[in-house]
This record gives C-alpha cells, sequence and structure tokens, in this order.
C-alpha cells in the first residue's frame, strides 16, 4: 500500500511539473530572479567595459595581469549569463550601464 501511495505521488508530481512549467515562467520568484539576473549581466557588462581602462591607466605589470585575467573571466561570466538566459527564454534586456 505504501508503494502504491509513493507512485501515485510521484505521478502527481510529475504531471504538475509538465503544466507548471508555463506557470513557473510568470511566477513572482522568477520575476525576482529574471531582475537581479539583468542587474548582475548590467554589472558585468559595466565590469568588462571598465576593465580595459584600468589596463591603460595601471602602470604596475602585475596590476595589468591581475586586470586583463579579471576582463577574461569577466567575459566567460558574461558568455555563461546569456546561456542562462537562453534557457528561461528571456533577453538580456539591453540595459547597459
Amino acid at each position: 500500500m505504501q508503494k502504491q501511495s509513493n507512485t501515485s505521488s510521484q505521478n502527481r508530481t510529475k504531471s504538475s511539473q509538465k503544466t507548471n512549467n508555463d506557470g513557473l515562467q510568470s511566477s513572482p520568484l522568477m520575476k525576482i530572479f529574471e531582475s537581479e539576473l539583468k542587474d548582475i549581466y548590467g554589472a558585468e557588462k559595466a565590469l568588462a567595459k571598465a576593465l580595459p581602462k584600468m589596463v591603460m591607466k595601471a602602470t604596475s605589470k602585475d596590476l595589468i595581469k591581475v586586470l586583463e585575467n579579471h576582463l577574461v573571466q569577466t567575459e566567460k561570466q558574461i558568455t555563461r549569463m546569456g546561456k542562462v538566459f537562453e534557457s528561461i527564454d528571456k533577453t538580456t534586456g539591453g540595459k547597459i550601464m
């Protein structure tokens, strides 16, 4: 009897997951997630724009190397975030700081 109950519960969960995918897209939590993601994306884009300027102004070879490495990592992060936007069927919003 317990096994049958667990199976029934699992089927309801799978069924609700199928029907709630669209509901998740418009949920308050998803809207907050999207808003925060856009803010972080904008900050990363602003940093990617500022880092080359910082490199040009830097006088220490070590600092230049660190800033250049950070720029590479920032660009990778922007790419990853773009994939997250794609996975939730949203755009970056085009908002660049």
